[in-house]
């Protein structure tokens, strides 16, 4: 019987054994993937960092701002004067940042899409104000226009959310990399504030990031 005893608390302790083994892989799958998680945000938002130093160093070089269309309706901004001095300003001493763009085009690793087009890292530039743009749902948010006082240079990504579109799972990357990024910049605090936006429309999304103030840029800081 004594035998048989110990073997009965032998299975016991080998299956509560077991369960803990188990709930500490559990718990360490988990932290390694948080840990993973966040040292590409870290990544990310050092890239950002890198990109608005490299927009200062464009400005100081040359006393311009970075060239736009001129218009107040649509405020492109044409980043890839980073790449390639494209506006012809003396002092230009790049390229400061980038792979390629042309015009309001501008292409850079961040969040990694594979491919090319619209599927890759290939973001538009914009002007707009930094005040609250609406929400709480995405499909409430809506840019506000930049004026003298208030004005930023966003970058813009926008990618399909038509469950029939064969780059729908771009869009919902898209959308996932929103959030992790509004978490960890802006402490979610949703689609229409913060650095990081996100503007939901029937069959697509377009994230929006903060990246360099230009408060009067209508007047080139000569």
């Amino acid at each position: 019987m004594k035998f048989c005893k110990k073997g009965a608390m032998f299975g016991l302790d080998a299956r509560i054994a077991l369960v803990v083994f188990a709930t500490l892989s559990i718990i360490s799958i988990k932290i390694i993937y948080e840990h993973f998680e966040e040292v590409k945000a870290l990544q990310k938002v050092t890239t950002l960092n890198n990109l608005e130093k490299a927009i200062e160093r464009y400005v100081d070089d040359t006393s311009h701002f970075i060239p736009d269309t001129g218009s107040l309706l649509t405020n492109q901004v044409y980043l890839s004067n980073l790449i390639s001095n494209q506006a012809g300003y003396p002092g230009w001493n790049g390229p400061y940042f980038g792979e390629s763009g042309s015009g309001s085009a501008f292409n850079f690793k961040l969040f990694g899409y594979s491919g090319g087009g619209t599927r890759a890292d290939e973001f538009f530039t914009y002007r707009y104000s930094n005040a609250t743009w609406g929400g709480p749902a995405a499909t409430a948010v809506n840019p506000a226009s930049c004026n003298v006082n208030n004005c930023y240079i966003y970058l813009v990504l926008s990618d399909t959310l038509n469950p029939s579109h064969s780059a729908y799972e771009d869009g919902l990357m898209l959308v996932e990399e929103y959030k992790k990024l509004d978490e960890y910049i802006d402490n979610s605090d949703g689609p229409g504030l913060g650095k990081v936006r996100m503007r939901e429309l029937a069959t697509s999304a377009i994230v929006y990031i903060e990246v360099y103030p230009e408060f009067n840029y209508m007047t080139d800081p000569e």
